[in-house]
């Protein structure tokens, strides 16, 4: 597949992982978190699963100094939970309670961010939005990742149309999450294909209308319930 955009830094980082090819830009802390984000994503660790320092420093040949600060940020990210003096275990993201709390935080982001970017958003990068769009379409029969990397291309577009670039970095990781959690556990008795599920968005952005646009973010995130 063609990447067509390097919003798929976070996918492109797991693909790594997973053919062991790691970045030698990547610091200790970022190696840990990736390794364990993988391990999540191919369900060598299971919702539940214990993760403990001295493991993961022993199979990663680092100290416990970057594997400590790899758990704050996954803590901090909802990946795991951790417990005073107990550890951590990975969290139980297809839990109603944790999904819930995780999509309204995406939407509390990505609502306001698509009802700024009708009121400022240019016809170059309306054209930008209808490439990613178009993405979906020329991939039918994706894989797991690819179907999260073109997710993840167009609605980091949205949202940095928004412009806010603080917004847009605490976007991500969630927005990744999310999109790992619904092709994983998603119910698809029901699915619409990738465009019709993007385009409302697109056509709202287009028509320059806010109200449409914010409503379009709620609705698709509405679409794809989890399997009980």
């Amino acid at each position: 597949m063609e990447d067509p955009k390097n919003h798929s830094s976070l996918v492109d980082v797991i693909r790594q992982v997973t053919s062991d090819r790691q970045s030698s830009h990547m610091s200790l802390s970022d190696r840990v978190y990736y390794h364990v984000v993988h391990g999540i994503v191919h369900d060598k660790f299971k919702l539940g699963d214990r993760i403990t320092e001295n493991v993961l420093a022993r199979e990663l040949n680092v100290s416990t100094v970057p594997v400590r600060d790899a758990l704050v940020r996954l803590h901090q990210d909802g990946w795991i939970y951790r417990y005073p003096y107990k550890g951590a275990a990975v969290s139980n993201l297809i839990d109603r309670n944790v999904y819930n709390d995780l999509v309204e935080a995406r939407q509390m982001i990505e609502v306001g961010a698509a009802y700024r970017a009708a009121q400022r958003v240019t016809d170059a990068e309306l054209n930008s939005l209808r490439q990613a769009l178009e993405t979906f379409g020329r991939y039918p029969d994706s894989d797991f990742l690819e179907r999260v990397e073109m997710e993840l291309h167009f609605h980091m577009l949205v949202v940095e149309l928004g412009g806010s670039e603080r917004l847009r970095c605490m976007f991500e990781p969630m927005l990744l999450q999310h999109n790992i959690i619904r092709e994983k556990y998603a119910d698809r008795s029901e699915e619409k294909d990738l465009v019709a599920c993007h385009r409302p968005i697109y056509d709202a952005l287009v028509a320059r209308d806010p109200d449409a646009a914010a409503r379009a973010i709620l609705d698709h995130q509405e679409l794809m319930p989890l399997s009980q």
